[in-house]
């Protein structure tokens, strides 16, 4: 009995302080203007954390942006029928997604892709090795995101609609109409109109000319990736057919020899030589410089910088280049979901017993699916390094 009163007091004080709380939260028709300003608001604060928006964009660009925040602000207020639901959850989103993108530009110079979202198991695992602060600009940019969310939770402007299949139905409407506003613009036609910046290959200039949400939402279309017109592989196989014999012989010379083939693929070496000449006092790769006798050398050029190893990875195995595949994307994760041909393939048709060494985990970039998918016998990861050394 003593508990089942002091739970109907505490009941009664907290009804009490958030029926005082709403009563003194912004009237009804400044509310409304607030909730006016406040996408355009959110879209200015997000882009600004990594350029300059008015340097940057047109107003075309600007406005097809707006329209997202908009949208997403709209479905959030129909669905809550609260302006202070819609404002806070929609700035915190909008935060939230500002900062990641501001991050990852920090941490591997590039901005955040659809496909990234197949990574995060990934990004997580690495998550702690980096340095999560912001310069002072970037504060002043959260601050601004915290004070349009403050602001929001004390207004006071309510949807009243009473029918739930209305309620239901309009909902419905936003939604399609952000599905919608997704496959406009992928549309070439729309991009025309706007001045969309085409090209893939500059991602940042790509981001900060059209704007995060248009660049990301029109990059979805590149998720799946569709094949060339014209493409036809009984061609390929024509034209692959004169070199048959030559490639046979080849074959056959090299399986009767079966030498060891050790490749070591070291993400974080490079010889600063081919910047250009430079003094030091002793050889900074005595090793690699010793190599002289029945060597053939030559310098690599990988397609990834500060991140996505794995397509370093994928170029050398399969032999394929990401120069065809969409900038920023992941072949391990987005487009390997069966066997294909690689060099551990073709060396285990050889007589070849075929071995994967990775020292980090198993489920990073997807390697312990895709290593059996190229034709590995065996792989080994981080866990099968037992009381091995760590360095960091």
């Amino acid at each position: 009995m003593v508990s089942q009163s002091l739970f109907a007091v505490f009941e009664g004080v907290f009804r009490m302080n958030t029926k005082n709380f709403y009563n003194m939260g912004i009237p009804v028709i400044p509310s409304v203007l607030i909730w006016l300003v406040t996408p355009a608001i959110s879209f200015y604060l997000l882009e600004s954390l990594t350029h300059d928006v008015f340097e940057n964009m047109g107003w075309p660009l600007i406005g097809l942006n707006l329209i997202f925040y908009y949208l997403l602000y709209a479905l959030i207020f129909v669905i809550s029928k609260r302006s202070w639901v819609s404002l806070s959850v929609g700035s915190i989103i909008m935060m939230l997604v500002g900062l990641a993108n501001y991050f990852v530009i920090e941490f591997r110079s590039v901005p955040i892709y659809p496909w990234d979202i197949f990574s995060l198991q990934t990004a997580a695992s690495v998550s702690k090795n980096y340095d999560y602060s912001l310069d002072d600009d970037a504060k002043k940019l959260v601050l601004g995101f915290l004070i349009l969310i403050l602001i929001g939770l004390w207004t006071r402007w309510k949807l009243n609609i009473k029918l739930r299949r209305i309620h239901v139905g309009v909902s419905l409407i936003l939604l399609g109409s952000v599905f919608l506003y997704t496959g406009l613009v992928q549309k070439e036609e729309v991009h025309k109109a706007v001045g969309f910046y085409e090209y893939l290959f500059t991602p940042n200039s790509f981001y900060r000319k059209n704007g995060f949400m248009v660049s990301f939402l029109s990059n979805m279309q590149y998720l799946k990736i569709e094949e060339p017109d014209g493409y036809d592989a009984e061609k390929v196989e024509a034209l692959l057919t004169p070199y048959k014999d030559e490639q046979e012989k080849q074959v056959t010379d090299v399986s009767k020899q079966q030498p060891n083939v050790i490749v070591i693929m070291n993400e974080a070496f490079s010889d600063p030589a081919v910047l250009g000449e430079f003094e030091t006092n002793m050889d900074y790769m005595p090793f690699i410089h010793s190599m002289t006798e029945n060597t053939i050398q030559g310098n690599a050029v990988a397609s990834v910088k500060g991140g996505n190893t794995a397509n370093t990875e994928y170029e050398f195995l399969t032999g394929n280049s990401m120069a065809y595949l969409p900038m920023g994307s992941i072949p391990y994760q987005q487009y390997i979901r069966g066997e294909m041909p690689t060099l551990a393939s073709q060396l285990k048709n050889l007589g070849y017993a075929t071995y994967a060494m990775h020292p980090y985990g198993a489920t990073g970039w997807n390697r312990n699916k895709v290593y059996e998918y190229f034709g590995f016998d065996q792989s080994y990861f981080k866990s099968d390094f037992n009381g091995a050394p760590i360095l960091r």
